[in-house]
This record gives C-alpha cells, structure tokens and sequence, in this order.
C-alpha cells in the first residue's frame, strides 16, 4: 500500500520554520489544510480497530487455530495503531 502524498500546494509549507515576532505566517487557510491533512493519519483506535478485525477475519474460509482470541486481539492491535482509511484499504 502507498501512502498518500501531501498536495503539491502544501508541500512548500512542510518544512517551515516555526515563526517569530518578525517573521511570516502561514497563511491561516493552508494552516486549516494542513491539519485537515494531519488529521488523516490519527490512528483509528480499538473500536474501530476490532470492526475492521472482524471483517478482515470473516473475509477468509474457516481454520484451526490454536487460540483465535489471540490472533483477533493481534490483528486489532495492528489496525487500532493506523489510520482508519489505512486499515479501511486493508480489509477492501
């Protein structure tokens, strides 16, 4: 899976320096942007982490496994420290 780029029109503003009393500013629509853009890759927690889960595991033929408690908290753990669209891809 790729990540998703940062738009060319935000990619100027990616290695800003903080600003001073005497500097520029961001401009407080490409500030809005790029917490917009931020906001994608906060993870989507347990809750939702456990939904994609279910899915991704009822998605295969039934198996043997030696503890599949076990293996549905591990894939929860896996999907509840990415972004939702991230593990949303994962399961389509």
């Amino acid at each position: 899976m790729s990540l998703p780029a940062l738009p060319d029109d935000l990619r100027a503003f990616s290695n800003i320096q903080p600003a001073t009393m005497s500097g520029p500013l961001v401009p407080a629509e490409v500030c809005k942007r790029l917490i917009t853009e931020a906001e994608r890759w906060v993870p989507c927690g347990p809750g939702k982490a456990a939904g994609l889960a279910r899915i991704l595991v009822g998605s295969y033929p039934a198996r043997d496994l030696s503890d599949p408690e076990i293996y549905t908290r591990a894939i929860v753990s896996v999907f509840a420290e990415a972004p939702e669209w991230a593990g949303s891809a994962a399961v389509d």
